[in-house]
């Protein structure tokens, strides 16, 4: 997960980078290192943050090396406990899967409040407020040109849409999955346009539950979802009694009916039930 956080927008020092990795043995196998290459630097699902973290880390350190205080043992020993947390992080099983760097965010969180004390104690007032500076110069790409939610757009890329203030919500939306936009939206008007008020729900683990409730504007237009199907464990958990009068599957391919309601249409990943 440390690793993760210096893949560079220069691709020549990236490679640069995995070489050196693919030298280490252990951790970085040829196929973590090739995960690596999908690192966008202005990804918020992927993004690494390697001035902050070398900033807790150094912070953390520095807190050891002026341990005689006893604030400053406070203090060691409280970053040294968030390391301790972070590096629990690598029990959950999904470290080496480029995604797990989001699980990171706890222990910068709380590391700030480290840095921030470190950086008051810089003595020199001039040196102090340019560290600053630089922290908020270094911050703007990243709120500038985010790659799927941009102040300024410049799409395909670094952003894969406009600027939030021009685009339309439903394309930012679905910035990471832009090709699903034009099925979801056929789904949730075919519901709107008969007027169901009662919508089930058989999706996979993975599909975007959370953009049907938006699409459908629910729960405040009134629709409700519910689950008809889930996982086994779940199960207890769904409503015996509730009858839709739509059903939104994505794991009912070839089946004419579900649960009596007949099939509407099939959107190729997303099929439709849609009673009269």
């Amino acid at each position: 997960m440390i690793a993760m956080n210096f893949v560079t927008p220069v691709r020549s020092v990236n490679l640069r980078y995995f070489s050196i990795l693919s030298r280490i043995s252990g951790p970085f196998t040829p196929q973590y290192i090739g995960s690596l290459e999908a690192i966008a630097w202005n990804q918020e699902n992927l993004a690494g943050s390697p001035l902050h973290l070398l900033a807790v880390l150094l912070s953390t350190l520095f807190c050891w090396l002026l341990g005689r205080k006893k604030e400053n043992r406070l203090l060691a020993g409280y970053g040294a406990s968030a390391l301790v947390g972070f590096s629990l992080l690598a029990f959950i099983g999904h470290v080496t899967v480029v995604y797990s760097i989001r699980y990171q965010l706890a222990y910068l969180v709380m590391g700030a409040p480290l840095v921030g004390i470190m950086v008051g104690r810089i003595r020199k007032g001039g040196i102090r407020n340019l560290t600053m500076l630089g922290l908020l110069i270094y911050a703007l790409p990243y709120l500038l040109i985010s790659n799927m939610r941009p102040l300024i757009g410049m799409p395909p890329w670094p952003t894969r849409v406009g600027s939030i203030f021009t685009t339309e919500p439903a394309e930012i939306l679905f910035a990471l999955n832009s090709g699903n936009l034009d099925e979801y939206q056929r789904v949730t008007g075919s519901i709107e346009e008969k007027s169901c008020m009662k919508v089930g729900l058989w999706l996979y683990h993975e599909d975007l539950e959370y953009t049907f409730w938006w699409l459908l504007n629910a729960p405040q237009s009134g629709v409700e979802l519910r689950f008809i199907r889930t996982e086994p464990a779940l199960e207890r958990y769904l409503e015996p009694d509730y009858s839709p009068c739509a059903i939104i599957c994505t794991q009912c391919q070839g089946l004419a009916k579900v649960d009596g309601l007949p099939l509407n249409a099939d959107f190729g990943q997303i099929q439709l039930y849609l009673g009269e």
